[in-house]
């Protein structure tokens, strides 16, 4: 690999875009607003077909209590780390 290759290469920024679907403090929100490598989506009271459609893009869920997780929903989510 060329050097120049490898430089592009670190310089690259992973972008794991993550799905907040319950209410989260605005400190909560500041962790993740300071992060350069998370884009992420707030979306609170999603019924669970529409968390069910909106699963498979994200990597990352955050949830508190009010939002159920089954397994019929965890089976579509295929990029959650």
């Amino acid at each position: 690999m060329l050097p120049y290759c490898k430089f592009f290469r670190e310089m690259e920024t992973i972008m794991h875009k993550i799905l907040v679907a319950d209410r989260v403090s605005a400190s909560g929100i500041q962790v993740l607003e300071k992060n350069k490598e998370i884009q992420f989506v707030v979306e609170e009271g999603m019924s669970a077909e529409a968390l069910k459609a909106a699963i498979p893009e994200f990597d990352g869920l955050i949830v508190r209590s009010s939002t159920r997780v089954t397994p019929d929903i965890l089976s579509v989510a295929d990029k959650l780390k």
